[in-house]
């Protein structure tokens, strides 16, 4: 039984990314500037013009595979409860669980992008002094910007609740939880 849907839309979720976009680069670039020299920044800005058309998608499908990965190792029937696909009219992959699970789980799943591509590049970068993972720290922590709203918009779920995957909307229902693992 659906108790509340909870869902936005992906203009929204892009304005949301837009948003987030400054405070970001703020928090990323700042560390890495004041421990190494403006040349590695620049030389991090040359090389991913080079290596952007590969990073990107491999980036996007990996992204999309996080979230499938994490998710299906907290539902009874793993990877047959999982579906990829694109949204072709906004141009938007996907991942989307069809069994719904604890909060803290599809917290866990929603997030897994946004650590993996996101915040741990940009964290090696600033004991590296590589400018090539702080811009792609940069770039996969704004392009998780819809996962980054879905996740504030979970604060209103209490921790013992279970959620479903919304099939195609950024969101979630709040539903009876089922027999878990």
């Amino acid at each position: 039984m659906t108790r509340k849907t909870v869902t936005t839309t992906i203009f929204k979720a892009n304005m949301f990314s837009v948003f987030i976009s400054i405070p970001i680069l703020i928090f990323y670039v700042a560390p890495f500037v004041f421990f190494h020299p403006i040349a590695n920044l620049v030389a991090g800005v040359d090389l991913m013009l080079v290596w952007f058309i590969l990073v990107f998608p491999v980036g996007v499908v990996l992204h999309e595979v996080l979230h499938g990965v994490t998710w299906a190792l907290f539902v009874k029937t793993g990877f047959s409860a999982i579906r990829f696909g694109v949204n072709w009219k906004v141009l938007t992959p996907y991942c989307h669980c069809k069994i719904p699970m604890l909060k803290w789980q599809y917290l866990v799943g929603t997030l897994m992008p946004f650590i993996v591509l996101g915040f741990l590049p940009a964290v090696c970068s600033w004991f590296s002094g590589n400018a090539f993972f702080l811009i792609i720290g940069v770039f996969f922590s704004w392009a998780s910007g819809g996962d980054l709203l879905g996740v504030w918009m979970l604060r209103g779920v209490k921790r013992n609740q279970c959620v479903a995957d919304h099939p195609y909307r950024l969101g979630f229902s709040i539903v009876e939880c089922p027999d878990k693992k």
